[in-house]
């Protein structure tokens, strides 16, 4: 699942996963998390949690407003790799059930 608008089709926006469990690494920006409905971990940079914070504070956003908005905070030009890495970060929390797509 994707986080684009189709020819014609629904707007996806994302929200966050209920009841995951988080864990940061004191001795650097990566984090761990638990999803109890799955019993998975994943590992995720801090980049990748900041983009979840995002998602997780507030209104479902689409994937370009939640990569401008994770541009801004690291400093860093939303180009078409920043972009492309975003959505590529999103589509893998969304398969491993860290967030869901909401259509509009």
């Amino acid at each position: 699942m994707t986080a684009k608008q189709g020819e014609g089709g629904p707007l996806v926006r994302w929200r966050v996963a209920p009841d995951l469990v988080w864990t940061h690494y004191d001795d650097g920006d990566e984090w761990v998390v638990y999803s109890p409905a799955s019993a998975d971990i994943h590992h995720l940079t801090g980049s990748a949690h900041r983009l979840w914070t995002l998602v997780s504070t507030g209104s479902p956003s689409s994937s370009e407003d939640l990569a401008a908005r994770l541009a801004a905070d690291l400093g860093h030009p939303v180009d078409d790799e920043f972009l492309t890495a975003a959505r590529e970060t999103l589509a893998f929390m969304d398969r491993v059930g860290l967030i869901y797509p909401v259509y509009s």
